[in-house]
């Protein structure tokens, strides 16, 4: 059986150029321990399409913060007190995600990339 191979944008411009969107997991403002968020409207309106890459500040964390893209079987897991920009493998638009932490203290800074960065996928 032949495995299925996709296409990357791996290091191509984005049509609307290269882009960065602040998108915080806000834990203790929502009291919650799971965050649901999405970029359907910046993707309506044209802003921002696939996101390749995420940053993640865990610092301030105690606990280990898991990142979810819906619709693909991507699951990131940031140590807790660490940082680092993480790919994200994907050909479509993702819109929706899940940020999970058992810590409901802190807001993670966290952004999202519709360019691919070159990283060797450390944390620091």
């Amino acid at each position: 059986m032949t495995k299925p191979s996709i296409p990357i944008n791996l290091l191509q411009q984005p049509e609307q150029g290269a882009r960065c969107i602040f998108t915080p997991f806000l834990f203790a403002t929502r009291a919650a321990q799971v965050v649901f968020d999405d970029l359907a409207l910046e993707q309506s309106k044209g802003d921002f399409q696939v996101p390749q890459a995420v940053w993640v500040d865990n610092r301030l964390n105690a606990q280990p913060l898991t990142l979810q893209f819906l619709g693909l079987p991507i699951i990131l897991q940031v140590r807790a007190g660490r940082q680092g920009i993480y790919p994200i493998v994907s050909t479509t638009g993702i819109t929706r995600w899940t940020a999970a932490s058992a810590q409901t203290a802190v807001d993670v800074p966290a952004a999202m990339f519709n360019i691919s960065i070159p990283t060797w996928w450390q944390d620091v």
